[in-house]
């Protein structure tokens, strides 16, 4: 057998070792590099996030502020909790301004958990049938967000045109 010499052995013994070195050394420098190459995509996407949030800001506010004007004239159409007395005044004047009378029978709201309600109020109307008609139809005008929800018409057996109507109107009210 062929013997080697000791410092051959050592001399591979130091080769084997800085081999071993450089080899940890490189993984180390490649784990490094992987490791950055994560945290810059990581980065990377978060930018893009917050550019894309930036830009939908950007564009929600423009919308914001070009429909400052239809906002505000939507709220003006829906009723306020501090105008409901009002409304109600609103809807007796315009009943004994066309000659009609009227009762209030009852007022109800829905219980929506939002910003807004639908007031039922029920109404008995009472007068000629042209004038109740008038009556109902200014209530369909009115500038509030409501509706007739329903009318019945009953005719007085003892007067002469003379006319009952039950009329359910329903009106939007911010509950805020």
């Amino acid at each position: 057998m062929m013997r080697v010499s000791s410092t051959a052995r050592t001399a591979l013994l130091m080769s084997t070792i800085a081999c071993l070195c450089a080899l940890l050394l490189l993984s180390g420098i490649l784990y490094m590099i992987n490791r950055s190459s994560a945290k810059l995509h990581e980065a990377e996407l978060s930018s893009h996030t917050r550019e894309e949030e930036a830009r939908q800001f950007t564009q929600l506010e423009k919308l914001a502020n070009e429909t400052v004007d239809s906002r505000n004239e939507i709220e003006q159409y829906i009723l306020e909790q501090s105008e409901f007395i009002e409304f109600l005044s609103l809807l007796e004047r315009t009943a004994s301004g066309a000659g009609v009378e009227v009762e209030t029978k009852s007022i109800s709201a829905s219980d929506t958990k939002g910003e807004f309600n639908a007031v039922t109020i029920d109404l008995e109307l009472g007068g000629s049938f042209k004038a109740i008609e008038r009556v109902i139809d200014l209530y369909e005008h009115l500038p509030y967000q409501s509706h007739i929800a329903g009318a019945s018409f009953d005719r007085s057996e003892s007067e002469v045109d003379q006319w009952r109507a039950h009329v359910t109107l329903m009106v939007t009210q911010v509950t805020l």
